[in-house]
């Protein structure tokens, strides 16, 4: 499955010349869209003490379809930039996948999910004709699979660890359509999976005790291949 991503020469862009490994290798992302605001404070790592920012930015799918995807970037890596203002220009970015837990008022919890930028390139116009938005995860899955019947699709959640030997893990809610609803019985908890996918955006109506309706967005990980 990723070999067919690397003749494309996709998921080894931009790492060639990197004074690093850019990505983990069981979490890689590599997108191109309109930034949508500048970056924002977002808030201080304890055990670090670096500062982190986020905007969002807009990248739209060979099918038309518009994701607002957030991201994140490190107060080191955003002084590197070159153009100090981003709103409405084009960027390339590679990062990884994350999630965390935000204390909400009232004591409840979100998971908020983003991609943190390990390298950024920002240009005045479009570079290229279509967007990318393209992913490779590996983990275990820890919701098994639900099955919609009528959209024909499935829902399950997988856990990535951060790095090899790390204990922390990512909590990635995922979605597959179309044939790829044939692995329904088979993505159970503790299984490991391979994904090649997209980082995808989906608003969503909530509703409140007094009727009312507001939209929301939900953000998740489209499958495009699936390998158990």
């Amino acid at each position: 499955m990723i070999r067919e991503l690397m003749k494309e020469n996709i998921i080894n862009i931009n790492e060639k010349n990197s004074r690093g490994r850019i990505f983990d290798s069981q979490n890689k992302v590599i997108l191109s869209g309109t930034a949508c605001a500048e970056f924002e404070f977002e808030y201080v790592q304890r055990s670090t003490f670096i500062s982190f920012y986020s905007t969002k930015i807009r990248c739209q799918q060979a099918s038309g379809r518009i994701d607002i995807i957030p991201i994140m970037i490190s107060y080191q890596l955003k002084e590197e930039l070159k153009e100090k203002s981003i709103k409405g220009k084009y960027i390339e970015l590679t990062g990884r996948v994350r999630s965390h837990r935000k204390l909400k008022e009232g004591g409840d919890t979100k998971l908020d999910i983003y991609v943190l930028v390990s390298s950024i390139e920002v240009f005045d116009k479009k570079t290229q004709n279509a967007d990318v938005n393209i992913l490779y995860l590996e983990g275990i899955v820890c919701q098994e699979a639900k099955l919609w019947k009528e959209s024909r699709k499935i829902d399950f959640s997988i856990l990535v660890y951060r790095k090899r030997k790390s204990q922390e893990m990512d909590f990635l809610p995922c979605v597959a359509k179309g044939h790829l609803t044939y692995y329904e019985h088979e993505l159970v908890p503790s299984k490991n999976v391979k994904i090649v996918g997209l980082f995808q955006s989906r608003e969503y109506p909530n509703k409140h005790d007094d009727t009312r309706r507001e939209k929301k967005m939900a953000y998740e990980i489209r499958a495009k291949k699936i390998e158990i």
